[in-house]
């Protein structure tokens, strides 16, 4: 009788000890559209295309920015910055700024022959602008679903051109120190 008693008050306290470490201090999850400033950066490498369309690809430095203070935003998608100029919080957002970037197309070695045979065109650095609608909270309160249409001119004479670039975006933080987005 007396093992049953010690195996049940062992048990009791094994159960407990979760309740006693759920009840220490933990951080305040801000609410999802709370009116913040904030700065995240990361750094890595991106494998970019040697081209549009080309099947050989390199490895560049990558640099991800999202920031925010005031009515401004700031973020990056691959070579581009862009700066949202509407403050429009709420489920539904309406994006539109400016875009600066580079387009790094046939700038370097190219394998294909073919694609090889047009010559090799010095690096574009494009400037224009964006807008867009956002969508916040599909799956979870802090995902977002964008819609955007990008349209950039080259100034630096590479190709002479402008170019249009719709895109979709979905993003959505995995923890409090990871974000996970995809693009198309």
């Amino acid at each position: 009788m007396r093992l049953i008693a010690c195996a049940a008050v062992l048990a009791a306290l094994i159960s407990a000890s979760p309740a006693l470490a759920q009840a220490t201090d933990q951080a305040v999850i801000p609410e999802p559209n709370a009116d913040r400033d904030y700065l995240s950066i990361g750094v890595g490498a991106a494998l970019v295309p040697d081209y549009e369309g080309s099947d050989d690809y390199r490895a560049i430095p990558g640099l991800i920015i999202r920031a925010k203070k005031g009515g401004l935003t700031v973020f990056s998608r691959g070579t581009y910055l862009y700066a949202d100029l509407l403050n429009t919080d709420g489920k539904v957002d309406l994006d539109a700024g400016p875009i600066v970037g580079v387009r790094l197309n046939r700038t370097g070695k190219i394998k294909d022959d073919a694609v090889d045979a047009l010559g090799d065109r010095n690096a574009a650095v494009e400037v224009g602008g964006f807008g867009g609608v956002t969508f916040k909270g599909l799956t979870n309160p802090y995902d977002s679903l964008s819609v955007r249409l990008d349209a950039v001119k080259d100034v630096a004479n590479a190709h002479e051109s402008w170019v249009l670039s719709p895109t979709i975006d979905f993003g959505t933080p995995l923890s409090r120190t990871t974000y996970a987005g995809l693009s198309l």
